[in-house]
């Protein structure tokens, strides 16, 4: 499971999850259909950060903390992905985040063009 972080064309961030994240950025530009009704609104400009775990609990947990922070918290874990470990997610059992530097690329360098 992906947790990650979009920037919109209108510069506000939007957190997600997905198992599949080729499809879920298509979905989230109007490609094929589904996404979030506000990706839509607002439009996709850029993938700011990508974290991969195996557990669906704990992406699920984590998007949930994400959505939380405050803008300025956001950004400054934007630029520093690491920092996931210190945000704390209500939970019985450790959970490993891995921060998802070359897919991002990969994902940011053409795989699919932001509007």
């Amino acid at each position: 499971m992906y947790v990650y972080i979009l920037r919109c064309a209108d510069d506000t961030l939007y957190t997600g999850i997905a198992s599949d994240m080729e499809k879920r950025l298509k979905q989230h530009c109007g490609l094929i259909k589904g996404g979030a009704k506000y990706t839509h609104a607002h439009g996709v400009k850029k993938i700011e950060a990508l974290w991969s775990t195996d557990s669906s609990t704990a992406a699920r947990k984590m998007e949930c903390a994400l959505k939380k922070l405050k803008r300025p918290d956001k950004e400054n874990l934007i630029k520093n992905p690491c920092m996931i470990t210190g945000i704390s997610i209500t939970s019985e059992e450790e959970y490993s985040f891995l921060y998802e530097e070359e897919r991002l690329k990969k994902l940011s360098g053409g795989l699919l063009n932001f509007g």
